[in-house]
């Protein structure tokens, strides 16, 4: 299989990043304090947006199995080894 342009795979990897994002942003995000949902549901919605962070993170690596991704090999220099 012919892997797709590099753009067609950068657009996937930021359709990935945007979904995951929003999905952590909801994980570390903070109740109303003047409105707070009951406990139970507040589980359920950051369970829920866990699962999503999760899926996110194997089609990833799915796709990227398939050559569906760049990749994105990052070298350090010597300036900036530990």
């Amino acid at each position: 299989m012919k892997a797709p342009h590099k753009y067609v795979q950068w657009a996937i990897v930021s359709a990935l990043f945007g979904v995951g994002f929003l999905a952590f942003m909801v994980i570390a995000g903070d109740d109303d304090p003047a409105n707070p949902l009951p406990l139970g549901k507040w589980f359920l919605i950051k369970a829920v947006a866990a699962a999503v962070a999760y899926a996110c993170y194997r089609v990833g690596r799915f796709l990227y199995s398939l050559g569906l991704l760049p990749v994105m090999d990052i070298y350090l220099t010597e300036e900036e080894d530990l």
